[in-house]
């Protein structure tokens, strides 16, 4: 993160990571950097966050906008970062299925992606 910061440190930067990163050094580093971020939540997987999650939810009574909505440019980043990562899976599944198909070894295969590359 450091060296992204100094790289690009006026570049305001959402990270969207998985609930793995969930901890204290993460939440310090994105407040010292004043970056935002979106984590996903699966239920169970940090129980502390769970249980902390349901008394907020508890409080909050009828407030019924997500927590996200407040910010309309968050919720479109965070939609085409889904998109963009959907788009990416369907490409990687598609070319494997044609990788597979080509009969030449892994050896043959990447030189002949690098010849192409070069001719270009």
């Amino acid at each position: 993160m450091e060296k992204l910061k100094k790289a690009f440190s006026r570049l305001p930067i959402c990270l969207c990571a998985d609930s793995l990163y969930a901890c204290e050094g993460f939440f310090e580093r994105c407040k010292w950097t004043n970056w935002r971020y979106i984590l996903r939540y699966k239920e169970g997987s940090i129980p502390p966050i769970g249980a902390e999650y349901r008394e907020l939810k508890k409080l909050e009574k009828n407030y019924q906008e997500h927590l996200y909505s407040k910010n309309y440019q968050a919720v479109k980043n965070h939609y085409y970062l889904i998109q963009i990562g959907h788009m990416i899976g369907q490409f990687m599944e598609e070319w494997e299925g044609i990788w597979k198909k080509v009969k030449q070894s892994l050896e043959q295969k990447h030189k002949r992606l690098l010849e192409r590359f070069i001719k270009k």
